[in-house]
């Protein structure tokens, strides 16, 4: 039952987080550092500068989508919102192989910002945010071919009314991926704070399409939750301008793949 599944669910996050800490203090006994040292002033710089808004930024999207699901819960009942987590569920197969790529590529972009490079590091923005799109377009095209019959196979005609929504929702993908570029580079940059910024408008854009719109039905709620991904992205670019530079060339190749995306 569903108790059974949180359990295991339970159990499987503690023995990933004791395999990592495993390592963790591996890693750190093989270098020489200290896994607890005292907590310094120069500490609470870094937190208030990088984590803090790092931690307000990516939690913005689970405060999102408890803003999402309590509206479609009150305005279309608990079917609606069965529906929705399919779709839902059907988007985030996407964004799967773009999770793997973003990751790794922080270290080398601070890297590159911390050195000065400011022409590398607005190369390999650029290369990050197409290496990103050029990733998802295909598994895109793909499930928006076969995503209802995925719908229909995995969880049973009972749940083929989500497959409208999700094929909303997947056109909102690109934009997700270039503000997640975006956000990344101003990370590495050291804006957590400005992306943190792009990250509010983000979600109160959302938020004011979806709280008074639920009750339109889930298309509207995928059109407005695609919606607010290509506001927030054009929200994160506004705000790195003077950062990326976006008058080079690469931006305007790079707008044109997004724009090529929605076809």
């Amino acid at each position: 039952g569903a108790e059974a599944g949180l359990l295991g669910l339970l159990c499987f996050y503690l023995s990933t987080s004791l395999c990592f800490w495993h390592a963790a203090a591996a890693a750190a006994a093989r270098k020489g550092v200290p896994l607890f040292a005292r907590f310094r002033r120069a500490d609470i710089k870094l937190v208030s500068n990088l984590a803090l808004p790092s931690f307000v930024a990516y939690g913005m999207t689970p405060l999102a989508f408890f803003v999402v699901n309590s509206s479609i819960a009150a305005a279309l009942g608990l079917k609606a919102l069965g529906l929705f987590a399919v779709a839902l569920q059907m988007f985030q197969v996407t964004m799967f192989i773009p999770a793997t790529i973003s990751g790794p590529t922080l270290g080398y972009l601070s890297a590159c910002f911390s050195a000065g490079e400011r022409r590398i590091y607005s190369a390999a923005v650029m290369q990050t945010i197409r290496l990103l799109l050029a990733a998802v377009l295909p598994v895109v095209s793909l499930m928006l071919l076969l995503g209802p019959s995925l719908i229909r196979a995995l969880y049973g005609t009972t749940y083929a009314g989500a497959a409208p929504a999700s094929i909303v929702l997947l056109l909102g993908s690109p934009a997700m991926l270039v503000a997640s570029g975006v956000s990344l580079a101003l990370i590495a940059a050291g804006r957590a704070w400005t992306a943190c910024a792009a990250a509010v408008v983000w979600l109160l854009l959302l938020g004011s399409l979806i709280i008074p719109g639920a009750g339109g039905g889930l298309l509207r709620v995928a059109t407005s939750i695609a919606v607010s991904y290509y506001g927030g992205a054009a929200a994160a670019v506004y705000l790195a301008r003077p950062l990326l530079r976006l008058d080079d060339l690469r931006w305007r190749r790079t707008v044109t793949l997004l724009a090529l995306s929605l076809l």
